[in-house]
């Protein structure tokens, strides 16, 4: 039996076309797809004892201020954007904050075992370990190919340093969002 939903989560900082590639192959795949926006709150790393080393650093760095400068609002309305001009049905999207402890999303916040599959791009140490901690557990994990896109942080680099050229690195959805977010910074700073 094909399972009903795909989950997929990231920070989206900001969503960009490799993530807009992750979110139509699922899509091809399920009736419905869950995207989990990790770091809602954007608040500091909470760990536990036993957490490795590699874990923290991996999750600390992207929790860092920096990093994260787009807020669960914009980033939720980036994706709805960027998948509605996409001609995508929002109906079969959920967007949902993906509250985490230390990176891994919290089992409250994802359907039961038989009713889901996890997508994951295995980049940072972090999610390798929610791919093992999911397959413990029973879930089925597809691994997906990182599609040749500049990561979030160089595209926020390219932002920051006005090199208009990041435009070409976001879908239309993510533009507007950043563009007026950028609009209201230099109007409340300047």
């Amino acid at each position: 039996m094909r399972q009903k939903y795909g989950y997929y989560h990231g920070r989206f900082q900001p969503f960009h076309n490799g993530h807009l590639a992750n979110v139509k192959k699922m899509l091809e795949n399920h009736e419905e797809i869950i995207i989990g926006i990790s770091n809602p709150f954007r608040l500091p790393a909470v760990f536990e004892e036993g957490d490795s080393a590699e874990l923290r650093a991996s999750v600390e760095k992207g929790r860092k201020n920096e990093n994260n400068p787009y807020t669960f609002w914009q980033r939720m309305t980036m994706i709805r954007k960027s998948l509605d001009k996409e001609g995508i049905d929002l109906g079969r999207v959920m967007i949902v904050p993906n509250a985490t402890r230390n990176g891994l999303p919290a089992d409250e916040m994802i359907p039961a075992r038989d009713d889901m599959v996890i997508y994951s791009v295995p980049k940072q140490v972090h999610n390798k370990e929610i791919i093992e901690n999911r397959k413990k557990m029973g879930y089925e994990v597809v691994t997906l190919e990182k599609v040749d896109t500049p990561t979030g942080g160089k595209i926020r680099e390219m932002i920051k340093e006005g090199d208009v050229t990041w435009k070409e690195f976001v879908p239309e959805g993510t533009v507007e969002v950043v563009e007026l977010a950028e609009k209201k910074s230099l109007s409340k700073n300047g």
